[in-house]
């Protein structure tokens, strides 16, 4: 799914990517969701969610903050 996505370093066209961490070394799996923007070429965003509440989880998000393009 392509989609706008707005972070501290702007607004970026990013694809939405959606998958479940279901590790056995915890008592519940983590929804993440993933924004990867052809423009940075990077993942700009990330959320990870515990499923079935879906209350975030430490250390499972990410937003980029600032962005540099390269000049050629």
């Amino acid at each position: 799914m392509n989609e706008k996505v707005t972070v501290k370093a702007g607004t970026f066209d990013a694809f939405k990517i959606e998958g479940t961490d279901g590790r056995s070394d915890r008592p519940y799996p983590i929804r993440l969701t993933f924004w990867y923007s052809p423009e940075v070429k990077a993942i700009v965003k990330l959320d990870g969610v515990a499923e079935p509440d879906l209350r975030p989880v430490p250390g499972f998000q990410f937003e980029l903050v600032k962005y540099l393009p390269i000049r050629q």
